[in-house]
């Protein structure tokens, strides 16, 4: 009975211990980490501002390969969510969901799960300085707090936040920045970007290629478009659009390329002027349309009409253009040696943002190809991709 008694008195005061030592501790806990990147801010912030690309920086694989995720809402922004199970009791199951999104500045995740506490939350800061070489760098701060009120329990769980937690943070961190590394290190937050849908056109192709200079580029352009122009009027077709290049492989010293130029057949009386400028008109009509159905993202993909028989050189090969999803820039009032950083701007735009490649990216010339290089031309430059909605994002 005293044994009984002892151990009773020795029981309640390693409980009153335990209850003296948990109200003295902290009810809030926080740990952060910063790491630093030289990408552009835009592009880590898309990178972090959704879920596509959880799994290639998140921590969760790392403890158990197999555990499974869903996203569910908008694709990035406010109100995406990701939801997480496994049979690791280190993961376990649990929602995070984006409730702030401020562009290329900070991002708000809350967290449900059956950890300890409540109103848990990771805060991603962004911040652009200048490095210890004058070269512009992003710090990429991200925090953790979690409140445990009275429980106890979990006051005495926060003693070890910064090992599991802060651990996680640190890696994912360092995960995040070589991610980054992998992608052209390009800024586009200066381009006129959207996700569209692009219609299918009949073209001409004409496959070519040339050294990698702006002036060899420019004039197997020309000489192509002629071509195919040519081609066009002389199989008594209408040409529907501007002449497009599609960059089949961009090399080190060539480069290899088609040009495709949008064509339809004649109606039977296209010889009198009246009928000539109506079907201008129609045709003009149905470019505006189908710019109007990409920037709406109409997803109806239209029927092409067959063209007759054609009588083409062995180079030039009738053909659909390609249909599908893409990322597209608006690009104004620039030089065409440009437009491999637009290229690559976009597919820097497409791996930051989880979108997967589908295909030779190409552009629109909007003027002319005349015999001189136009000093400042406008262009659509498109870089085509899977839609997202239609894959599995993990």
């Amino acid at each position: 009975m005293t044994r009984f008694i002892e151990f009773v008195i020795a029981f309640l005061m390693v409980v009153a211990l335990f209850v003296i030592v948990g109200v003295f501790l902290p009810s809030h806990r926080h740990v952060e980490h910063t790491v630093e990147t030289n990408h552009p801010i835009r592009q880590v912030y898309d990178f972090l501002n959704g879920f596509q690309r959880f799994k290639d920086w998140n921590q969760m694989r790392a403890h158990d390969p197999r555990v499974q995720y869903s996203i569910e809402g908008p694709r990035k922004g406010e109100g995406a969510q990701l939801h997480y199970n496994s049979w690791d009791k280190r993961v376990g199951k649990g929602t995070w969901t984006i409730t702030r999104s401020d562009e290329d500045a900070a991002i708000r995740i809350d967290v449900a799960n059956d950890d300890y506490g409540t109103n848990k939350t990771y805060q991603i800061d962004l911040e652009e300085n200048l490095g210890s070489t004058n070269v512009a760098v992003v710090n990429i701060t991200m925090g953790y707090d979690v409140d445990y009120g009275w429980n106890l329990f979990g006051r005495y769980a926060g003693l070890y936040l910064s090992r599991n937690i802060g651990d996680d943070i640190e890696a994912g961190l360092n995960n995040i920045v070589d991610v980054l590394a992998t992608m052209p290190n390009f800024d586009y937050s200066y381009l006129d970007i959207a996700e569209v849908n692009v219609q299918p056109m009949n073209v001409l192709h004409l496959e070519t290629k040339s050294k990698r200079v702006i002036m060899e580029v420019y004039g197997a352009l020309l000489e192509s478009s002629k071509a195919l122009i040519d081609a066009a009027e002389k199989n008594n077709l209408e040409i529907t659009g501007p002449v497009r290049l599609v960059t089949i492989n961009f090399g080190d010293s060539e480069y290899k390329f088609a040009v495709e130029l949008p064509v339809a057949a004649k109606s039977a009386d296209s010889g009198a002027d009246e009928a000539e400028d109506a079907e201008a008109a129609e045709a003009e009509a149905e470019v505006e349309a189908m710019a109007e159905a990409e920037t709406a993202g109409d997803d109806a993909m239209k029927p092409l009409d067959p063209l007759p028989e054609l009588d083409l050189p062995e180079n030039i090969v009738p053909q659909a253009s390609y249909a599908g999803r893409a990322i597209r820039a608006n690009v104004e009032g620039d030089s065409p040696a440009r437009l491999n950083i637009v290229r690559e701007s976009l597919r820097s735009y497409a791996m930051a943002n989880g979108l997967t490649s589908n295909g030779y990216p190409f552009e629109d010339y909007l003027q002319e190809v005349t015999n001189e290089i136009p000093e400042f031309g406008d262009y659509k430059v498109y870089w085509p991709i899977i839609d997202p909605e239609q894959q599995p994002a993990q």
